[in-house]
């Protein structure tokens, strides 16, 4: 799992210029490489309730979107 994302805030707050971009390109990666995980995770889950569910509508339903949408999480 990644460690802690920096807020903007908290990267703005570094006084060195080189630092701070340092530190910017770091929470930069370490954003994307949790965006990709957090995928993952929503990827498994929305399988998970297609396994219960039976049915795209169905997904979608419990979901809050339309099975189209679900869908597509489904197989990304």
């Amino acid at each position: 799992m990644t460690g802690h994302v920096p807020t903007a805030e908290q990267v703005r707050a570094i006084s060195d210029p080189a630092e701070r971009e340092r530190a910017a390109a770091a929470a930069i990666d370490a954003a994307r490489q949790l965006v990709g995980e957090l995928a993952a995770v929503r990827q498994d889950a929305v399988r998970e309730l297609y396994a219960t569910h039976k049915t795209w509508a169905a997904v979608g339903a419990a979901m809050g979107t339309s099975a189209q949408r679900a869908q597509r999480l489904a197989t990304r």
